[in-house]
């Protein structure tokens, strides 16, 4: 039963994608019962946009979150603010490097102020652990 509340959403390529995140609030209004949105690898098709556009992993990733606020915002905002939804994503880290600067970037009044404050979950080497 569990099961059929799950949706799932495949997009193959990055306009699509974009597409997709641009109308969840369509489907979010659809279905009022859902109260998180997960996105595996927001950043998935960034070697093939790059390769098309040239744009920059961090432009590429602000326009994606950007999309994301927006579509979600528009959906809260339809429910009179009384929705509660939640979007977790995860992205990869293609340049061995933490984005730490985007997110510090983000100030409380820009409209991606919700993925302000991160999570970073890093996979340790085996036998060689990170001191704190």
């Amino acid at each position: 039963k569990a099961m059929d509340r799950i949706i799932v959403l495949e997009v193959f390529n990055p306009l699509s994608f974009e597409l997709a995140i641009a109308g969840l609030h369509r489907m979010l209004k659809m279905d009022s019962n859902i109260s998180l949105v997960i996105i595996s690898s927001i950043n998935t098709f960034f070697h093939q946009v790059t390769q098309e556009t040239g744009v920059h992993s961090l432009s590429y990733l602000r326009k994606l979150l950007g999309l994301l606020a927006d579509s979600c915002s528009t959906w809260t905002n339809s429910t009179g603010g009384n929705a509660s939804l939640h979007c977790l994503y995860t992205q990869h880290n293609y340049f061995n490097t933490r984005e730490d600067r985007f997110y510090e970037e983000i100030r409380e009044t820009d409209k991606l102020a919700p993925f302000k404050h991160p999570l970073y979950i890093n996979k340790e080497e085996e036998g060689n652990p990170k001191e704190n």
